[in-house]
């Protein structure tokens, strides 16, 4: 107990040992070193004090304190008795150890009393966790190239210093979290977050300097203290059943977002060395973690971990989110201030988890209410977020809530007949009587039990008939969706075939104007197909120039009509030397189709206008004509050209003229 006049920073107190509830030993002055002394000196186990505040009054203070002893004691403050401050002097009179107002000495002396007898709580500033910190060695060096040289050096060292850490918790079974700050040719730092006390660490690692890097090992303080009641424990409060989106974004500075399955944020932090008990002891203040998402592709094997911890699945995005993105499903909270890009990410993580499932969620709802169910929508919610339908969640949540109900039945007990007669037969008419009246009453009471029954059975019969027209309709929105997706696809290669059709029918259309035109200006010249000569003369208009695929059986006749009607040239299939020589009596040239370059286009053919020419040449030179007749022909032929050409203008109209 502190003496008067004494502050905690300098302060003197006043001490006593106590050894099996006997006091061993009175220290009526003693400074702190002189506690830490004692302490290491007597083996001292428990550390009793009626007032935390007087050895430290903050928790940074507690940690210095403790950090003075190699193995520090247990605290107990006396004065905390499950969760309510009671002063020491009235502890001391309900345990008749003192009255009035105790001097230091005995105050003390009470405080070790009242800690062996299990008055007080103990305090707590640990966590069950042990931070394992592995950094470069504080040491001068010179400048220029040796500053670079031990730079490296000091990297390589932290480096190969964390990879044999890293190997020593595995062996040993021990779970833990690693955070790493990169260098150029190694690490600068690094730090293991080990879920286990410090005392379990013994063997595997301790505080050390080694060659160009520090080894610290130290346990993981509470951010405020926990009070442990020695005695009874009060009955702490379930914790909150709400769901949650637990969004992740690990690393040296970890982020931590908390949203409901509204989508409403709830909580938003960021912090160092951010461990996964820290953030799962943190998510359970405000509810139960269902689905834990993570804005990368794929996911840090941090976030696997807490996902599996949790026992909850874990969202990843089809792929990592931009920063734009990220930004844009953020942006418009004006609830929630963010003070980093870590708290953003993970922010931006839950709400993509979110938003992910948000049209279900409302389609779920939805259906409850039109169902009139009363079940709760965010457990519906959670179903589908584990992979359930909107109908199965919907029928899983009936069954849980409105099938599994309990009916009570009433109990009664009848008095049974007494098992003597009366001594009247009048008294034992009474008796049935009554017993009858029982009876009566009893029945009624089970035909109104019954009737309560059938009610609650036709409101179940109900309920699965809705349930199950529910999931008929999902299978016929499901079938109509299948005919209209293989509709859609027809229609789509029937739209294929069409653009191909219409782009030949493009292509033909410009090829047949681009002829036309070439036809109007004189270069193509163009003829008929025919089965033979015969069919020429039969024709109404005969054009000078013509193709035959059959030339056989052709008589003088034939070719006299023929030469008559204005046949200037005949291109032939195959070549016929009787057939060209009939012609050639009447001087019409007979060309084969395999010396000239022919379009073909329905009924009609086409040929160059130069190169036409340039085989009739040919071919009356051959036959010995002289230039003069070859020249008249010629000048025949394109006479006949030009009649058809102005008679196929006037019919196009002047846009070709």
């Amino acid at each position: 107990d502190i003496l008067p006049s004494s502050s905690p920073k300098d302060g003197k107190y006043a001490g006593a040992i106590l050894v099996n509830n006997r006091v061993k030993a009175r220290f009526p002055e003693i400074t702190r070193q002189d506690i830490v002394k004692i302490v290491k000196q007597w083996q001292v186990k428990t550390l009793a004090l009626d007032n935390l505040g007087e050895i430290a009054p903050t928790i940074e203070a507690l940690k210095e304190f403790l950090a003075e002893f190699e193995d520090p004691p247990k605290i107990v403050e006396v004065t905390m008795v499950n969760g309510q401050r009671i002063p020491v002097t009235i502890i001391a009179r309900t345990f008749n150890m003192a009255g009035g107002h105790p001097s230091p000495q005995a105050t003390a002396e009470i405080a070790a009393k009242l800690a062996a007898m299990k008055v007080g709580s103990l305090v707590n500033i640990f966590e069950n966790e042990t931070k394992i910190m592995v950094r470069k060695a504080k040491t001068p060096v010179q400048g220029g190239m040796s500053r670079e040289r031990y730079r490296r050096n000091v990297e390589l060292a932290v480096l190969r210093k964390t990879k044999e850490l890293r190997q020593k918790l595995k062996r040993r079974g021990l779970d833990f979290d690693l955070f790493v700050e990169r260098g150029e040719a190694g690490l600068k730092g690094s730090v293991f977050l080990v879920y286990a006390p410090p005392d379990q660490l013994k063997g595997i690692v301790k505080n050390r300097r080694g060659l160009g890097y520090v080894v610290k090992v130290e346990p993981v303080i509470k951010e405020k203290i926990d009070y442990i009641p020695l005695g009874s424990k009060p009955k702490a409060g379930p914790p909150p059943n709400r769901p949650i989106i637990l969004g992740v974004d690990p690393g040296l500075w970890t982020g931590v977002a908390l949203v409901d399955l509204s989508g409403n944020p709830i909580l938003v932090m960021s912090k160092r060395w951010l461990g996964r008990a820290r953030i799962i002891r943190e998510a359970s203040k405000y509810g139960r973690v269902v689905l834990v998402a993570t804005d990368v592709n794929p996911p840090p094997s941090f976030v696997k971990k807490l996902a599996a911890s949790l026992a909850s699945p874990l969202y990843i995005p089809p792929r990592s989110l931009s920063i734009e993105e990220k930004r844009e499903l953020t942006q418009n909270l004006v609830e929630i201030k963010l003070k980093d890009a870590h708290q953003r990410d993970a922010l931006a993580a839950a709400l993509k988890a979110y938003k992910t499932y948000c049209n279900k969620f409302e389609q779920a709802a939805s259906e409850i209410r039109k169902l009139g169910l009363h079940i709760p929508i965010d457990e519906a919610k959670v179903l589908i977020m584990r992979g359930h339908s909107i109908a199965e969640a919907i029928q899983e949540l009936s069954r849980r809530y409105i099938l599994g109900e309990r009916t009570l039945t009433v109990k009664r007990e009848i008095s049974e007949p007494k098992a003597l007669l009366p001594q009247s037969i009048k008294d034992y008419i009474e008796s049935l009587e009554r017993k009858i009246v029982e009876l009566e009453n009893y029945t009624s009471t089970l035909e109104a039990e019954n009737q309560e029954l059938k009610d609650k059975l036709a409101m179940l019969e109900q309920t699965v008939q809705k349930l199950n027209s529910l999931q008929s309709l999902a299978i016929k929105r499901d079938k109509a969706i299948a005919t209209l997706e293989h509709q859609v696809q027809l229609l789509r290669e029937q739209n294929q075939h069409l653009r191909e059709k219409l782009e030949n029918t493009t292509y033909m259309l410009e090829e047949y104007e681009n002829l036309i035109k070439e036809i109007l200006a004189g270069k193509i010249v163009w003829g008929i197909i025919l089965e033979k000569l015969e069919d020429y003369v039969n024709m109404e208009q005969s054009p000078p120039l013509i193709l035959l695929k059959k030339t056989s059986n052709t008589t003088i006749e034939v070719v006299e009509q023929a030469a008559k009607l204005g046949l200037e040239a005949v291109i032939t299939l195959k070549r016929d030397k009787r057939f060209k020589a009939l012609l050639a009596e009447y001087g019409i040239p007979t060309l084969n189709s395999g010396d000239l370059n022919l379009k073909y286009s329905a009924n009609y053919f086409f040929v160059s206008r130069e190169e036409l020419l340039k085989k009739i040449r040919e071919e009356t030179a051959i036959k010995g004509r002289s230039e003069e007749e070859v020249k008249k022909k010629i000048q025949m032929l394109f006479e006949a050209y030009r009649k058809e050409r102005k008679r196929m203008l006037s019919k196009l109209g002047a846009d070709y003229r």
